[in-house]
């Protein structure tokens, strides 16, 4: 292998997977039925609720659009099942008849021991869901389980307090679990796992190619490099524009330069003051970001995906103006003035913006203009 091809390999990881959509239930079963609750569980958008038997019939009628998972124990507890319910439960045997019956399943299972832990390894892969709950704090046993099982259709959960614990969960040996059970009457907790279903629902950007219209050196002024906890891809970058109409996706720094590495986290984005794209289609400030702000990279052919900062950096650099035209809306992004830095082209190769003139093509997200501190919003908006 060439010394170059040796750089343009190093240090960039291979295609991500496709996004995954993550469940999220509820266990109302030990939940007060005090007002109030259940409306703020159901404005979240859970999937399912876990409920009890007896509770079943009073909550159809009042939770319009929620599946329903049913902790059954016997035979009698699983006559109120219908079509499309989750039969729940530790008795396996119960499991397979219902299972036998035409019923998706989940098992439950307590972790707290090697003994238990291979038992859940090994019964899980015969059901439609498993549902762990871990006794110690670490998160090894949840590990060894999404391996083991990571090749069969069982989705995996964990049990969990904490919006904090179904986050990490999802990160555990890369792929993560598939979803969370959350119990607690918790508030804070409820709401917080709803902000964490947005970040991790799939997401599908529409990009479009616009024409450079007008090109200009500005001068000296602030830019920012945002370096993130992830590695991207030479697909991937960042939707950064200098109005909320939309902007250009600049390449993050995994194509190979002379004279340095590369740095797969970092986008050069652009000055301080430009938009830049976050996910649930919110913006932030290049000058507001901070590390741990969760932001948005998105490969060329639109698929986005949540990343965390980790660090900004903001220097004076020259700067150069990209104007340019996309269906019919007409927009601008400012960045820096070096042949080094690179925006996607309108057939998605990185494009040095130097080397931008009018009529180039260059690839670019158009939205509906309107914000609020980064929120959409509905308001006559001139912006220039």
């Amino acid at each position: 292998m060439s010394e170059l091809e040796s750089t343009i390999h190093r240090g960039v990881p291979a295609e991500p997977p496709p996004p995954r959509e993550r469940f999220f239930w509820y266990d109302t079963r030990q939940v007060s039925e005090a007002d109030g609750l259940l409306e703020a569980v159901q404005h979240q958008g859970f999937h399912r609720w876990l409920v009890t038997p007896e509770r079943l019939e009073r909550y159809r009628s009042r939770a319009v659009g929620i599946g329903w998972v049913v902790e059954v124990h016997n035979e009698a507890d699983a006559e109120v099942l219908q079509e499309g319910d989750v039969a729940f439960s530790e008795n396996v045997n119960l499991l397979s008849s219902l299972r036998g019956k035409g019923f998706p399943t989940s098992l439950f299972m307590t972790i707290d021991d090697a003994a238990s832990l291979e038992k859940a390894c090994q019964l899980g892969a015969e059901h439609d869901f498993l549902v762990v709950a871990l006794v110690d704090e670490t998160n090894i046993p949840l590990e060894l389980v999404v391996a083991e099982l990571q090749n069969d259709p069982t989705v995996v959960m964990k049990q969990v307090s904490r919006a904090q614990e179904a986050d990490v969960s999802f990160g555990v040996v890369e792929y993560g679990a598939d979803g969370a059970l959350l119990s607690t009457e918790d508030l804070h907790e409820i709401n917080a796992i709803g902000e964490l279903k947005l970040r991790h629902q799939r997401q599908k950007l529409q990009l479009s190619v616009g024409t450079i219209t007008r090109v200009e050196h500005l001068g000296m002024g602030h830019r920012a490099c945002i370096d993130v906890t992830s590695l991207m891809t030479q697909k991937e970058g960042m939707i950064v524009g200098s109005t909320s109409s939309g902007g250009l996706v600049a390449c993050s720094e995994t194509h190979p330069l002379p004279y340095m590495d590369l740095r797969p986290f970092r986008v050069n984005a652009g000055a301080i003051h430009s938009y830049l794209w976050c996910p649930n289609n919110r913006t932030h400030y290049l000058s507001e970001l901070t590390v741990g702000s969760v932001i948005q990279c998105v490969d060329v052919d639109g698929n986005a995906r949540p990343v965390t900062v980790g660090r900004v950096k903001t220097e004076v650099r020259p700067l150069i103006l990209l104007e340019f035209e996309c269906e019919g809306v007409r927009l601008n992004a400012i960045v820096q003035d070096d042949w080094h830095v690179r925006v996607y082209g309108g057939e998605g190769q990185p494009v040095s913006v130097t080397k931008f003139e009018p009529g180039t093509s260059v690839l670019c997200y158009v939205t509906r203009p309107g914000r609020h501190v980064g929120i959409p919003v509905d308001e006559q908006i001139i912006e220039r």
